[in-house]
């Protein structure tokens, strides 16, 4: 087990060299500094190794891990989760970045409310071939709702994906399945979550998504 920091912060990565440097960047440069950052690399045949091996020589604060047989990513999320130790706990995606007080802004409204397992931030998802801002994603209309059953209606009718990548209570993970291998399984764990506490929301844009859009997706 890792040594204890307040946040714990996982990146598995599988050939995401064209962002992984971003996505570093972001974290090496938050303004909370009781953060450790657990990279575990899924057997990348790119550049995704030299990009890690960068930042492990410049952050203290950066772990890393490599699989020794690609074991996928909902494995890979699950494992990454089993090396931390901290009170809070968030994935963050190899092509995805959180603004510098992201994580600064998070603990301390988690802080505040100690029966929250969660605390997310207006999330801009950005188209990636294009760069450009499709939407901001937002779990207002969930912020703080303290009964179980109106959390939950509120989730279904104002679903959104990306608060999979909030900052989470550790020890309300623990009581969840993590991921599985099921497609959806991100999805599962979010309305799972959802029956264990309030969902808080910082109304500021401090998280970046990076997708295709429905436009561009497969059929």
């Amino acid at each position: 087990m890792n040594k204890f920091s307040d946040i714990c912060v996982g990146v598995a990565v599988f050939n995401g060299d064209k962002t992984l440097k971003r996505t570093l960047e972001s974290l090496k440069n938050q303004s909370f500094k009781n953060l450790q950052v657990i990279i575990s690399d899924d057997c990348s045949n790119d550049k995704s190794i030299e990009i890690i091996n960068e930042y492990l020589d410049i952050c203290d604060n950066f772990k890393f891990f490599q699989n020794k047989k690609n074991i996928g990513m909902f494995a890979n999320q699950k494992k990454i989760f089993s090396l931390s130790n901290s009170n809070y706990f968030a994935w963050v995606n190899q092509d995805d970045y959180k603004d510098v007080t992201f994580f600064e802004k998070c603990y301390a409204k988690l802080e505040l409310n100690p029966n929250a397992v969660l605390a997310s931030a207006n999330t801009a998802v950005v188209d990636k071939n294009t760069n450009q801002i499709m939407h901001v994603n937002t779990i207002k209309s969930l912020d703080g709702i303290k009964e179980v059953d109106i959390r939950y209606k509120r989730l279904i009718k104002n679903f959104e994906d990306t608060i999979i990548y909030s900052l989470f209570r550790s020890e309300t993970l623990k009581k969840t399945d993590l991921w599985i291998n099921i497609n959806g399984s991100a999805n599962k764990l979010i309305y799972e979550l959802s029956l264990h506490g309030p969902f808080l929301n910082i109304n500021e844009k401090l998280s970046y998504y990076y997708g295709m859009g429905l436009l561009n997706r497969p059929n």
